[in-house]
């Protein structure tokens, strides 16, 4: 499971990553989707995770800079373990 959480370090929203082997118990494995360097740098969240037809799956999250919000994409590919964010992202709001 992926899920939304609040660091320690920084107080910042990051993405996490835990498992269960029944759904009841589960071992928190840290994070999956650090801070970004440019737009998403202050904050990010809402991971949404679509399964493609080669194995591989995108994470489609909400990235937060100063007073901005945008929805940015990173990929997993398949038997990796590693989110790799791509260049697509979109501003819903600025204030």
């Amino acid at each position: 499971m992926l899920y939304e959480g609040v660091s320690t370090i920084d107080n910042k929203h990051r993405i996490f990553k835990a498992t269960s082997p029944d759904g009841r118990e589960w071992t928190k494995e840290g994070v999956v989707l650090d801070l970004g360097e440019t737009w998403d740098c202050d904050g990010v969240g809402s991971p949404n995770i679509l399964r493609m037809d080669d194995g591989s799956q995108r994470m489609y999250y909400i990235g937060q800079k100063e007073k901005s919000t945008a929805i940015g994409v990173a990929k997993l590919e398949f038997e990796s373990n590693t989110w790799v964010r791509e260049q697509s992202s979109f501003v819903f709001a600025e204030a």
